[in-house]
């Protein structure tokens, strides 16, 4: 049938073993291991506080401060940058 050979013909590359395991080699990438997933979470969590703390002293230094006018501001940022920055500002209260 096919061209393989049996097991023990077959042999690794070096002399040393094989890094790769049954264990290690699972094909099921979907299994996240919680601990990152969380860790990732609460850096996300700790951000939005951080922009959310400095729109609240920004709000006492400049009331009047909209999304709209920080932007005009701003003029070389990236759009995909600044998308993210106005996501956390609005999320912070910053008025459009």
């Amino acid at each position: 049938m096919g061209q393989s050979l049996p097991k023990c013909d077959v042999r690794d590359m070096s002399g040393f073993p094989s890094i790769a395991t049954d264990e290690r080699t699972s094909r099921d990438v979907s299994n996240v291991p919680e601990g990152d997933i969380r860790t990732s979470i609460q850096h996300e969590q700790r951000s939005l506080v951080l922009v959310r703390d400095a729109a609240q002293a920004n709000n006492k230094i400049e009331p009047k401060l909209t999304l709209a006018k920080l932007r005009s501001r701003l003029v070389g940022i990236d759009e995909r940058v600044w998308s993210k920055v106005a996501e956390g500002l609005r999320l912070a209260g910053l008025p459009d």
